[in-house]
């Protein structure tokens, strides 16, 4: 939790300011509209007002917020006008607003050197997903399919739902990146995808260490993150990996493992799946060449053939023993999870 003092309060205030100017912008209006045909004129409900209104967390009807928000100006306006306006913004603003307004200033040591935590040189990020349900219409059953379901007594029924997930700096209360997905889509992938996007976000001198729970354990999960320089600890299941079955057993005397994975034979197959269902860009050692790289360097993932990740067991208590593994991971990294967790 982020305690408020002087220097926190002075951080937000310059963030309520940069705001202000940011959603005046021309190149924001000009780059989140979806027709160009769209703000040319002044009115009422125009860009700005509209980031303003929508930016507000509303308990009032609709009609009466914006009652409240023109009451100064004598201006009157109405609920369906604030629809159509609203449909004219593409919703990336709100991707770029966390991006540019809030994640790329807190990490920037010139714009804030007092608030944002670290433990022992990292970052300590963590990711996790979920399926929600959305609500019933036409536009988001088209979008996000919809699964049909029977009661039992001959009805057949449907809804749509979604795969949420986000990654999350466990120590700053701060959501990084989040997607939200059609529910076909793996929560292995969608890491993945997390993994290239912060590579857009402001570097930070710190190293990030990405905490994974069990199911995330892949082959092409892992090597994502080393191709970014990162480090991560994940829990894995007794039966993940042959190499780390031994350090289950609570009469082993071993307590860590290093070893070399090779890529599972499954996974080259995947590769092309992944890269066609999860619009991803994993490119083999030997098929990769200059011009994957020229064309999209910031979102290939060069995979080879091996990774070299250490196996740790820790003993929660006298019955239970989680086994991690991670690149050249220190015994303290998994003390420090535990508290985490």
């Amino acid at each position: 939790m982020i305690k408020f003092n002087k220097d926190t309060l002075w951080f937000f205030e310059k963030t309520v300011k940069f705001m202000n100017t940011w959603s005046k912008s021309d190149e924001l209006k000009i780059s989140h509209r979806k027709s160009d045909k769209d703000f040319t004129r002044c009115r009422k409900l125009n860009f700005e007002n509209m980031i303003i209104l929508m930016l507000q967390k509303w308990v009032k009807s609709l009609q009466l917020r914006l009652n409240e928000f023109f009451c100064k100006t004598w201006i009157k306006t109405t609920a369906s006008a604030f629809t159509l306006a609203r449909n004219k913004i593409s919703h990336w603003v709100f991707i770029s607003l966390n991006k540019s307004v809030l994640i790329d200033r807190f990490y920037n040591k010139q714009e804030n050197k007092w608030l944002y935590k670290i433990w022992n040189g990292f970052r300590i990020l963590a990711t996790d997903w979920s399926k929600i349900i959305l609500p019933d219409s036409k536009e988001i059953k088209k979008y996000f399919w919809e699964i049909k379901v029977n009661n039992g007594q001959l009805e057949q029924k449907s809804y749509s739902t979604a795969t949420l997930s986000t990654i999350y700096d466990v120590l700053n209360n701060m959501a990084i990146d989040n997607l939200l997905e059609i529910w076909v889509y793996s929560e292995r992938a969608l890491a993945i995808k997390h993994i290239i996007n912060l590579w857009h976000y402001t570097k930070t001198e710190e190293n990030d260490l990405i905490i994974f729970d069990r199911g995330y354990h892949s082959y092409l999960l892992f090597w994502t993150v080393l191709s970014r320089k990162k480090d991560f600890v994940c829990r894995i299941w007794k039966n993940s990996y042959k190499e780390a079955m031994e350090l289950f057993d609570k009469e082993s005397l071993i307590n860590s493992k290093t070893v070399i994975l090779e890529i599972p034979p499954k996974t080259i197959n995947d590769i092309e799946e992944y890269n066609e269902k999860y619009w991803l860009n994993l490119v083999l050692d030997n098929e990769f060449n200059k011009t994957d790289l020229n064309s999209n360097s910031d979102q290939t993932v060069l995979i080879q053939n091996t990774i070299k990740v250490r196996f740790v067991r820790v003993v929660i208590d006298d019955w239970e023993i989680e086994v991690y593994n991670g690149w050249e991971i220190n015994t303290k990294y998994l003390i420090g999870h535990r508290y985490f967790k």
